[in-house]
């Protein structure tokens, strides 16, 4: 009678760059930084402002928003090196990579969608 069916298998197997799992977990930390949390912050700063503007100027909502817009920092692969996670921030590493590549486009066209939202539908 075995009491393990299921093969152990070395954790270096889940850092395969062709695995399902290492793609998902790709797209899905990109799109959740880069996509959805400027999505919901512009969806919130949008009933907010609309209601009440809180003394702000239009440079400073501006500035907020493009804040929701930013790619998150690498101050995260910092601690982990100093924490002694070395293999945990390499492993990290690249996705912030993509992200900052990505940032690009993504920055552009909510950058763009913030002046229109500010500056002219106001």
């Amino acid at each position: 009678e075995r009491i393990h069916d299921v093969p152990i298998r070395n954790n270096d197997d889940d850092l395969d760059d062709t695995s399902n799992r290492y793609v998902a977990t790709m797209f899905w930390f990109i799109l959740s930084r880069l996509f959805f949390v400027p999505l919901v912050g512009y969806a919130l700063a949008y009933v907010t402002f609309q209601k009440r503007t809180f003394g702000l100027s239009k440079l400073a909502r501006l500035v907020i928003l493009m804040e929701f817009a930013a790619p998150s920092a690498q101050t995260i692969l910092t601690v982990l090196y100093a924490l002694g996670l070395g293999r945990v921030a390499e492993s990290l590493a690249p996705y912030y990579f993509i992200m900052y590549l990505s940032s690009i486009f993504t920055m552009t066209a909510f950058g763009a969608f913030a002046l229109y939202v500010i500056y002219y539908s106001s």
